[in-house]
């Protein structure tokens, strides 16, 4: 039932973790640059974007997202 679409992302970042929501309709995606997305599991849609701060490791990134 899923699809492949692309998520966008800023030039020179980087996915870094996603997690499936518990009823598998929507992923959390972080990127390096601290972004959080949620996204429409079936058609890529975004449907929230969240910036972190505080939160990130050492390097600056978001190690890993649970829903």
């Amino acid at each position: 039932p899923f699809s492949t679409f692309k998520i966008p992302s800023e030039r020179g970042t980087e996915l870094s973790s996603i997690s499936f929501s518990p009823d598998g309709k929507n992923i959390l995606v972080s990127t390096t640059n601290g972004v959080l997305r949620v996204v429409d599991a079936f058609n890529g849609q975004i449907i929230q974007t969240f910036t972190v701060s505080g939160v990130l490791t050492q390097e600056g990134k978001v190690s890993q997202v649970i829903f």
